[in-house]
């Protein structure tokens, strides 16, 4: 199963917590699964960024960023909604967290 996850609240929201512990587990279970953070989620890749090391791959919108001063993190795609549709298309499964 093909998992897109789109968070878009801070890295100290229920919303993340929610986010890191789906990824993780569908990680787990062998799904491949994508993680985008937009809006005020950017603020949130670097405290989840440990995902990657289960396979969770990652992209950041790249816009969200620059308006709150969030840099780049190791691993994150710097990259725009593109990426979130190409996912969404890709995915058997989305989930938005807001």
């Amino acid at each position: 199963m093909r998992l897109a996850i789109l968070l878009a609240s801070g890295p100290e929201s229920d919303n993340a917590r929610t986010a890191k512990g789906l990824a993780a587990a569908a990680a787990g279970r062998g799904h491949d699964v994508f993680l985008f953070f937009n809006a005020d989620g950017v603020t949130a890749a670097a405290s989840l960024s440990s995902l990657q090391q289960v396979g969770v791959r990652m992209a950041a919108c790249a816009h969200s960023a620059r308006q709150r001063g969030v840099t780049p993190v190791a691993g994150v795609r710097w990259g725009g909604q593109l990426d979130w549709a190409e996912a969404v298309h890709d995915a058997n499964r989305v989930i938005a967290l807001d």
